[in-house]
């Protein structure tokens, strides 16, 4: 999986921010505010991390169960292929 070229992270104030650019920015008309964990998640699946890597990141970096982490991972992973950001490419 990887973030569709076209999104990015922006940190405004005390949010992180993905917002279109590009040829994105002409028909994606939203920006989606992003936590930390969701940040983190971001930058792994920027160099195309699969589900069970960003399981192990996740436990490995908040110290959660897996259970917990793969809960959050595939929340994130849904809100971002509703918003069509993701790719499987």
């Amino acid at each position: 999986m990887k973030i569709k070229e076209g999104f990015v992270l922006k940190k405004i104030a005390v949010n992180t921010i993905a917002v279109p650019v590009g040829k994105e920015s002409l028909s994606f008309k939203a920006m989606i505010k992003i936590n930390d964990t969701g940040a983190f998640l971001w930058e792994l699946l920027e160099k195309g991390a699969d589900c069970e890597s960003l399981v192990s990141a996740v436990t490995d970096e908040y110290g959660i169960t897996e259970e917990a982490a793969s809960a959050d991972v595939n929340d994130f992973i849904q809100n971002l292929r509703n918003a069509d950001i993701l790719t499987d490419a």
